[in-house]
């Protein structure tokens, strides 16, 4: 079998020879993360800590560890966003870190922030 036929097959090729791009823009749209919708700060906070494991590896982390205090600089805070976004499925501003830099108040401010869509 040609490689043009398993590769209409697949896409679905109409009876015009069109491309039926429906069933490639749901599969699409499958594989980007979902905005999560209204996660509890317990599941919030369970993230932010993942994050604050993963960047800093050898450290202890718990609710009052601050960003800055373990060593964080501005290319880990553009890494944390990205992880934490990719978590949360919602932007992270890279000022949310710097004005709440402990695992607690991050928690917090993310929460209320979700929650009211902001």
């Amino acid at each position: 079998m040609e490689l043009t036929t398993l590769a209409q097959r697949a896409a679905r090729v109409e009876t015009n020879n069109a491309l039926d791009k429906k069933p490639l823009e749901r599969r699409r749209k499958g594989c980007k993360t979902s905005p999560m919708t209204h996660p509890t700060p317990d599941i919030i906070q369970a993230h932010v800590m993942d994050v604050y494991r993963h960047i800093f590896p050898d450290d202890s982390i718990d609710t009052d560890s601050d960003f800055f205090d373990l060593g964080g600089d501005s290319l880990s805070v553009v890494t944390f966003c990205a992880l934490l976004e990719e978590k949360l499925g919602q932007e992270v501003h890279p000022s949310v870190i710097i004005y709440f830099p402990t695992v607690e108040d991050l928690t917090q401010e993310l929460a209320t922030k979700l929650s009211t869509g902001a």
